[in-house]
């Protein structure tokens, strides 16, 4: 199974609509995204795609079409099923929260960004390598356990780079000595 994310499109504008192909193609996405985060062991915890609801054209199968799709029972179970997504990995910083409705065109980017943003973190979780139980940075005369790495924003948001942001046990952001925050870059 494979994805073309540079199908995703997250430049609609006002006037555009949002179409069972739309739904399809994030639908698609998601469960690409979820299939490549089981193969490195990470569960998407309720995740199961929606099918089309009895009564309509096509019940119980996957390929919705603009007759069959746009409840507000839809809508709802396709946005869990993108937080599911997005909650399954830690994205970057930068990436939307989850709307909570379809109804204008920049929240139907968001979904789309929010799709682009989990897999750039998985490809970039494919690139880091721990070789030890619990990370420890090394500064001057102390070892800090790190237990928390946030992903930040990249410098160039054409670039997909993701920082990252080490934090100590007790919840503060590693610094350097002039007070800078702490990044491994992939």
């Amino acid at each position: 199974m494979s994805f073309d994310f540079s199908a995703l499109i997250t430049t609609r504008t006002e006037s555009a609509s949002y179409f069972a192909s739309d739904i399809n193609r994030v639908s698609d996405c998601m469960d690409y995204l979820v299939a490549e985060l089981s193969k490195k062991g990470v569960t998407v915890s309720g995740y199961q795609r929606v099918p089309i609801p009895s009564g309509q054209p096509d019940a119980g199968g996957y390929l919705w079409t603009d007759k069959n799709w746009g409840t507000p029972s839809f809508v709802a179970a396709q946005l869990q099923n993108v937080r599911r997504v997005r909650s399954a990995l830690a994205v970057a910083e930068y990436a939307p929260n989850v709307p909570e409705n379809l109804i204008r065109h920049e929240e139907a980017n968001n979904i789309e960004r929010i799709l682009q943003a989990v897999e750039t973190s998985l490809r970039s979780m494919e690139k880091i390598t721990l070789h030890a139980a619990q990370p420890f940075l090394f500064c001057g005369f102390a070892l800090y356990p790190v237990t928390q790495i946030a992903l930040v924003e990249p410098e160039e948001p054409d670039v997909p780079v993701i920082g990252l942001r080490l934090y100590t046990a007790d919840g503060l952001t590693v610094t350097t000595a002039d007070g800078l925050a702490v990044y491994l870059e992939s």
